[in-house]
């Protein structure tokens, strides 16, 4: 099991579908959710550089150039 099925089954879990008592915890899954998010890798983007050609890759995040064509 990878980290997004584990925030799927979490969201499931405080669904309006869920009807056992997990939806007592709404607050502490969310925190949860909110958390693992975070430990998800956000992928670069793949891009080439407008000044010369070369490939780069972007930090989505930030929007800065992490690997230059070198």
């Amino acid at each position: 099991m990878n980290i997004e099925e584990i925030i799927d089954n979490l969201k499931y879990m405080i669904s309006g579908q869920c009807t056992d008592t997990q939806y007592d915890f709404q607050d502490e899954i969310n925190f949860a959710i909110k958390n693992l998010k975070k430990e998800v890798p956000i992928k670069p983007i793949k891009t080439s550089d407008p000044r010369n050609g070369d490939e780069i890759m972007i930090c989505c995040e930030c929007i800065s150039i992490i690997k230059d064509g070198e």
